[in-house]
């Protein structure tokens, strides 16, 4: 199922892929363009796919996230994710690796709704200051 924000763009999207029926997972993704962020609407929509996956049946909904991209740490966090380890070095764009945290849901997440007005002290929490932030170059 893909959710989209705003079709007559077709840049804004929040779904679930990889569906693997057997074991019951399924990976998460979203994307925003820059003039949709901020507004928490990634957010709603993922917690929508994400009570539709679990709707549907699925136990454990998966994603990922640049260890260096906090905007999209939060809204996996709000959407009721919870961080479960870090793939180091895992993407690569250039000649630049990055690590990704992984991050799952095994529960329904909260009804947090397409509506802006989320709880303003529910945060991500940050990462601890020995958390791998490496980027190191190809090779």
């Amino acid at each position: 199922m893909t959710i989209v924000l705003r079709p007559w763009t077709g840049q804004d999207n929040v779904g679930a892929s990889a569906v693997e029926l057997r074991h019951g997972t399924a990976w998460m993704y979203y994307w925003l363009s820059p003039e949709a962020r901020g507004k928490r609407y990634a957010a709603g929509a993922l917690a929508a796919v994400s009570s539709w996956a679990f709707a549907s049946g699925l136990y454990r909904l998966e994603l990922g996230h640049r260890v260096n991209n906090p905007a999209s740490c939060r809204v996996a966090t709000r959407a009721g994710f919870q961080a479960e380890g870090i793939e180091q070095e895992k993407l690569r764009y250039g000649t630049i690796r990055y690590d990704v945290e992984t991050k799952v849901a095994q529960t329904p997440p909260p009804s947090v709704g397409l509506s802006p007005q989320i709880d303003p002290r529910r945060r991500a929490a940050p990462l601890p200051p020995d958390a791998p932030r490496r980027r190191r170059p190809a090779t």
